[in-house]
């Protein structure tokens, strides 16, 4: 069966498929940081300059809960009241923006969850400082949760250039020399298919897709 006559199935399985291999290639450049039961996942991080000299740092990170049996909270609301900053050694950033719904991301156990916290122009409310770089200077993101707290070098440099986003490639029943296997399940005309093999290699994912319905 082919893929391109299922554009619903494509869609229903290339986003966990796609995001697991994002995740495992992000932990194998990462550095790790242990902070009480959530173990950080940081690779570096680049500094977007404008010509008018605004600085925006985008910075992403991965944590798991591998040493609690209970969902772990992690904490980030507003500008008064968020447990992760960028510090200089002399000023504290305040995020302009981040991706933790409600102010909180929980965490279960054994599981992964993707931080995304902007540090930017001032947003007011609290937050009235922009973020500043200086490549002389060195930056750290101070971790200030109720669990534990690190200081994170984030050994930052001047992006020069976008980053590629990650081309999927979909074909059938051609995979060799690939290192990662992530086995998941799918739904297919009330059916639960196996989508066997998924491989990732040197950065290309390549998808198998076996749709046999027994």
């Amino acid at each position: 069966m082919q893929e391109e006559d299922n554009p619903g199935l494509v869609a229903e399985c290339e986003y966990p498929i796609n995001n697991e291999i994002k995740e495992l290639e992000f932990k194998q450049k990462s550095k790790t940081f242990v902070v009480g039961p959530i173990t950080y996942y940081y690779a570096g991080g680049e500094v977007e300059v404008s010509d008018q000299g605004m600085a925006v740092f985008n910075l992403e990170l991965l944590a798991e809960n591998t040493g609690s049996s209970d969902i772990v909270i992690l904490h980030c609301s507003g500008a008064v009241s968020c447990n992760y900053h960028v510090w200089d050694g002399k000023t504290k950033f305040i995020f302009s923006s981040n991706n933790f719904a409600a102010g909180n991301i929980g965490i279960n156990p054994g599981q992964t969850k993707s931080l995304n916290i902007i540090f930017g122009p001032g947003q007011g409310y609290g937050n009235y400082v922009d973020f500043e770089y200086d490549p002389s200077k060195e930056y750290f993101l101070l971790i200030e949760e109720s669990f534990g707290s690190a200081d994170i070098p984030l050994e930052l440099i001047t992006k020069t250039s976008k980053q590629i986003s990650q081309k999927i490639e979909w074909k059938n029943h051609n995979c060799h020399h690939y290192k990662i296997h992530v086995y998941v399940k799918i739904k297919y005309q009330n059916l639960l298919q196996p989508l066997r093999k998924v491989r990732s290699y040197a950065g290309t994912a390549e998808l198998c897709l076996d749709l046999m319905r027994s």
